[in-house]
């Protein structure tokens, strides 16, 4: 309430759980290769970026329908978390099939190239 934030944005419990997860899988470097995990994960930070778009719209469509299952249900959200993350995940692939068809190159002074002076 202090950031007038709504019930359920901010768990204390998140802090605990993120560094456990990221020291867990600092201690574990072969745990998942070649895996579908490791796979998504290239791809993490634009499904990241993406995905509060397509949630954004997710729920839009679904206060059109009016449905009180929809906004209520434990049932919905389980049905939702995968859709989204399916809808993020292909659109930004498709991005990325997008650039590389438009043929887009980072720009020459790009982060990437200043790392390697």
């Amino acid at each position: 309430n202090i950031q007038h934030s709504k019930p359920g944005d901010y768990f204390i419990s998140t802090i605990f759980l993120s560094a456990s997860l990221f020291l867990f899988v600092l201690s574990s470097p072969s745990l998942g290769k070649n895996s579908f995990f490791s796979k998504v994960g290239k791809n993490s930070v634009g499904i990241y970026v993406v995905h509060i778009c397509i949630l954004n719209e997710t729920y839009r469509l679904l206060r059109s329908i009016d449905s009180s299952f929809f906004t209520n249900s434990v049932v919905a959200y389980v049905l939702i978390v995968p859709v989204v993350f399916w809808c993020s995940y292909y659109l930004y692939r498709g991005i990325q099939w997008a650039k590389g068809k438009l043929h887009v190159k980072p720009h020459k002074h790009s982060f990437t190239k200043l790392q390697h002076k």
